[in-house]
């Protein structure tokens, strides 16, 4: 997919020295073909390892990165809804691709986990190397937010959102914390950040009609964690 977030990715991913080739699949030849030009045209340096190209083209990578499917739009009630529409699409090319036993496979399109037990059940993919990405963009809106009600630096602050990535996430709360301090410790209303850390990216969408610069950073500071091997733990949907 090189839609909003898959072509925002590759404008992180195209100048990272760890990346040798970054391939683009999508069914959209015209759009693609731009996107590619327009790419090389800002990192002309680095336009010979990025192509546009097929299923196997894109084979056998070492991280394969699923931003394809329908997005959300102001009108989609709750990411659930783009399920049915999203498991055909994903059945599609699921059968077309190849993957190698050390590809890492990430999945962001929604809704994240049951899609992401999907192309774990289809493809009989080690279960370790199958990643929904969406908690780890959660917890950055949310340190954000608090950030803001507290009037500190967002560096400051850690925090974590689990769950599904969608209106049953859970903030843990109790795990926040504020220069050291428990988050208990100020002055919040833990519902006011709720309702605002669960409407966020529908405002967003609404306003812009797609959520693009946050998920795209967020998951390339993933796959720089996977390819550097940073020991980090950061926050994923995954089969136990």
């Amino acid at each position: 997919g090189a839609g909003r977030v898959g072509s925002m990715l590759a404008n992180y991913l195209l100048h990272d020295e760890k990346i040798s080739e970054l391939v683009l699949v999508d069914i959209v030849e015209d759009k693609l073909a731009g996107t590619i030009k327009d790419l090389s045209d800002a990192f002309p340096e680095f336009a010979d390892k990025l192509t546009s190209g097929g299923y196997s083209e894109a084979s056998n990578s070492d991280v394969i990165v699923i931003v394809a499917g329908a997005p959300r739009t102001a009108n989609t009630a709750t990411r659930t809804d783009l399920l049915g529409t999203n498991v055909k699409i994903y059945s599609d090319f699921i059968k077309k691709i190849s993957i190698d036993p050390k590809t890492v496979l990430i999945n962001v399109s929604n809704p994240v986990e049951c899609l992401s037990y999907y192309i774990l059940k289809e493809t009989e993919h080690d279960p370790k190397k199958v990643i929904g990405f969406g908690n780890i963009l959660d917890s950055e809106r949310l340190r954000l937010i608090i950030a803001k009600k507290l009037s500190v630096h967002p560096e400051s602050i850690e925090c974590l959102v689990i769950g599904e990535h969608g209106e049953e996430m859970i903030p843990v709360f109790s795990n926040c914390r504020v220069n050291g301090k428990q988050l208990s410790d100020f002055p919040f209303d833990q519902n006011e950040i709720n309702q605002e850390l669960r409407r966020r990216g529908k405002d967003i969408i609404s306003s812009t009609g797609g959520t693009q610069f946050g998920p795209a950073r967020h998951i390339y500071s993933l796959i720089r964690t996977i390819i550097n091997d940073e020991k980090k733990t950061l926050p994923i949907s995954f089969y136990v």
